[in-house]
């Protein structure tokens, strides 16, 4: 018995499919954990404390032997925005029933989630892979002062300089975070749309 998942991405012109049946426990183990950290300073505890971070790894693995099989990854940057373009074919949806942080192996396992957990998702790849990131926070009020919204998605550290360009912010310490859309296929690192405003606060990993 287990969850029978199909994932489909596409990257640099290349259609990709990967199928896996996770085990069952996977599912009723994640379930149980907590999700009560709903701050955006504090999601880096949900990247740290997967307790089926292994398995992930091991997940993730594969699906880089599957990018290596069909393009050239072999530099650092490429393979971090193949695995980007993965986790940004996953579903949005918003939680229901108040705020439901996800960990990274759940957001895989469930195929999509909204905003933070595919930052999450994504700051568990780039920190396996070498690279320094933040969460970007973005916050802003509706047209006239009407309701209010929030959006976090991802800044990630170059690792060497002139590796990324585009648009970033900077934290505290002067480390400079290019912003990686985690929603919405085939956005490179550093583009950058504007729609949440220019401001958002660093919460480094």
């Amino acid at each position: 018995m287990g969850v029978y998942r199909r994932y489909q991405w596409n990257f640099r012109g290349v259609n990709f499919q990967y199928e896996i049946t996770w085990p069952q426990d996977i599912v009723d183990v994640l379930k149980e954990e907590r999700h009560d950290i709903t701050k955006t300073s504090e999601y880096g505890w949900y990247v740290r404390n997967d307790p089926f971070q292994d398995v992930l790894i091991q997940f993730l693995d594969e699906i880089i032997d599957l990018g290596r099989k069909n393009l050239d990854l072999s530099r650092n940057k490429d393979l971090l925005h193949y695995l980007l373009s993965f986790v940004q074919h996953f579903r949005y949806y918003k939680d229901r029933g108040g705020e439901y942080p996800r960990y990274p192996s759940e957001t895989v396992v469930d195929r999509g989630g909204d905003c933070e957990d595919s930052a999450i998702l994504m700051a568990f790849i780039a920190i396996k892979l070498g690279y320094r990131c933040a969460f970007l926070g973005f916050r802003n009020e509706g047209f006239l002062g009407i309701g209010r919204w929030a959006h976090v998605d991802l800044g990630i550290a170059p690792s060497s300089d002139g590796e990324f360009d585009g648009s970033y912010w900077t934290g505290d310490d002067g480390t400079e975070y290019f912003y990686a859309s985690c929603n919405g296929a085939h956005w490179k690192i550093g583009q950058f749309n504007g729609r949440f405003g220019d401001k958002a606060r660093v919460y480094p990993v």
